[in-house]
């Protein structure tokens, strides 16, 4: 029997293996399988986007210690894949988006066109001044001035 510990995995240039391009999550099993059966690992991984549709080198490795307990580590896969571009058709969020413009839109040019127009009337305010002036800053021959007009 054989005590899988971890999956991981990574491109790598095709030139050189030895070099990494993106390293993908270390997926942790830690599941016996015995001797003479085999079983099979999910591992879900996503290539960055900033990959052109290309060859890379693709590597998945496989953690594991025997009966001994000897530490391991086997290729399980090692050869080049190409990235291509999604089969996808249609962008859904950029769909969204464009229709949600679109609504906006309609919505802001029906208001311009149909909505009521209100206009806001007020009546020019008077500036009345204070009942009562705070003086004290007044020269004398303000004082005095203030005096004959008040009068």
């Amino acid at each position: 029997p054989f005590f899988v510990q971890s999956v991981e995995g990574s491109f790598r240039y095709t030139q050189d293996f030895r070099y990494f391009r993106q390293n993908f999550s270390l997926l942790v099993v830690n599941t016996t399988v015995p001797a003479g059966e085999q079983t099979t690992f999910t591992y879900d991984f996503t290539p960055s986007e900033i990959f052109d549709p290309q060859d890379v080198g693709f590597v998945i490795n496989v953690y594991y210690v025997d009966d001994d307990g000897t530490d391991y580590r086997d290729a399980v896969f090692n050869d080049t894949a190409a990235i291509g571009d999604s089969n996808v058709e249609v962008d859904v969020v950029g769909s969204v988006l464009y229709v949600g413009a679109i609504v906006v839109g309609v919505y802001l040019a029906y208001q311009h066109a149909f909505g009521k127009e209100t206009k806001i009337i007020s009546k020019p305010s008077r500036e009345l001044g204070t009942k009562k002036a705070d003086s004290e800053w007044l020269t004398d021959m303000q004082k005095t001035r203030q005096r004959k007009n008040v009068k």
